[in-house]
């Protein structure tokens, strides 16, 4: 049988925004800061997108971010790196992603970004529903044969 990397996966939550497991583990501010960012996530993506009716995506930058916690540039770097360091906050090609076992907008997840932001918090994993991650655990043996 041909074993192919899913293009979706689906966690263990439903339609969800905040998984209350992962959150506890930030500072409060860190906790408001991310609170705010997740309402510019992508669809499906946990992407920081900026968008709106009739408008073209924009990819949200250290500005961007900054401006929409009202805080200046130099704090905003701060806060972001902090995220980062808490694995709550990816940046993948110069795009912010929100990990989905904090953040979650959709039932299911496109697994484009998976593997890098496991790499950087294997406890994603444990987060995916088991049939997805029977078969990703499957594809990663017959990948490394």
């Amino acid at each position: 049988e041909n074993i192919e990397y899913p293009e979706q996966v689906c966690f263990n939550y439903g339609y969800v925004k905040q998984n209350g497991q992962r959150i506890v583990t930030l500072s409060k501010s860190l906790v408001g800061h991310l609170a705010v960012l997740s309402n510019y996530l992508e669809y499906g993506t946990n992407r920081l997108t900026i968008s709106g009716m009739g408008k073209r995506i924009k990819v949200m930058n250290n500005e961007h971010i900054s401006r929409e916690l009202n805080i200046s540039t130099k704090q905003g770097n701060r806060v972001i790196t902090e995220l980062i360091n808490a694995k709550a906050l990816f940046l993948f090609d110069e795009e912010y992603y929100i990990n989905p076992t904090f953040y979650l907008y959709g039932s299911s997840f496109d697994s484009e970004h998976l593997d890098d932001m496991m790499e950087q918090d294997p406890e994603i994993l444990s987060h995916i529903e088991h049939y997805h991650r029977a078969k990703i655990n499957m594809f990663k043996k017959v990948a490394y044969m």
